[in-house]
């Protein structure tokens, strides 16, 4: 009986880790936008004085999601726009990451947090089969260094949240 037991307990452990898996992996896999905090965020019209606290509580939020503020400082950094052959570069490098959820994510989160006239900087973007998401942020972010008008977001600094 007391094999019998262990067998039981081993089994029980083993189900539980299952479980804790399948509870993480739902967790991942909700959409950005329905998760607690996106709510918080504050909207984003392109006002150069809004820009520094949007883009902090912004990366605040996608670092909440393993891999997704890497990824989006990622695609900040690049001098022009993400095509199939960056992603599957930046895919190779990172196996572990699901490139294509992610990218669809920063593209939701965007779409819904942003307003005229820098949503128009992303509405071309909508139906693009290449990282519209991460070009979504590229443009948004990158926008500060080429617009300095009233319409424009400015701002040369960079935040790096720690956990």
């Amino acid at each position: 009986t007391t094999v019998v037991m262990r067998q039981v307990q081993e089994a029980s452990r083993e189900e539980i880790e299952r479980m804790k898996e399948d509870i993480k992996e739902r967790r991942r896999r909700q959409p950005l936008i329905s998760q607690k905090g996106f709510d918080q965020l504050p909207k984003f019209n392109g006002k150069p004085e809004n820009y520094d606290d949007w883009r902090f509580k912004i990366g605040v939020f996608f670092s909440q999601t393993e891999d997704l503020f890497k990824l989006v400082q990622w695609a900040e950094d690049q001098a022009a726009d993400i095509d199939e052959a960056d992603l599957e570069l930046y895919q190779g490098e990172n196996r572990n990451m699901d490139l294509k959820w992610l990218n669809v994510q920063v593209f939701s989160v965007l779409s819904l947090n942003l307003q005229e006239p820098v949503l128009a900087l992303i509405k071309g973007l909508s139906n693009s089969p290449h990282g519209n998401g991460l070009n979504a942020w590229r443009r948004v972010t990158r926008s500060r260094h080429h617009n300095r008008g009233n319409q424009s977001v400015c701002s040369s600094r960079k935040y790096t949240p720690s956990l």
